[in-house]
């Protein structure tokens, strides 16, 4: 049986090494803990924000089409032109597209947010 009294540091620098491996290792671990959590905040504020977007714009769709009606009762009474008639329908029309953007907005932070929790797999996998 042979033991080796001295070996030049060897055994303490190995340790040392692998100690200095492990704290990397966890560094590097809490760094991507850190970066889940905020896009998965990033995320939930996104879907809440492209809800409110949603229920603005929606609002607004009524309210456009409360003008429309306005205008067409206007016309009919002889108060309102038809340049005006046409205008309120621009109104809407322009109402219902910021409507559809911000459902698709919402769209993309729900998946985006799927996507931060795990829930859905990135593309290419």
């Amino acid at each position: 049986m042979a033991w080796t009294l001295f070996d030049g540091f060897k055994t303490k620098g190995r340790v040392d090494q692998e100690r200095a491996r492990l704290r990397q290792q966890e560094v590097g671990l809490m760094d991507t803990e850190e970066q889940v959590l905020l896009e998965v905040q990033m995320a939930l504020l996104s879907v809440e924000d492209a809800e409110k977007l949603v229920a603005s714009q929606s609002a607004n769709i009524e309210q456009a089409s409360e003008g429309v009606r306005l205008a067409e009762v206007g016309e009919r009474a002889g108060v309102t032109t038809a340049v005006e008639v046409l205008d309120a329908r621009q109104a809407l029309s322009i109402s219902r597209s910021l409507y559809y953007r911000a459902l698709h907005a919402h769209m993309v932070a729900k998946l985006a947010l799927e996507r931060a929790t795990g829930a859905l797999e990135p593309p290419g996998k």
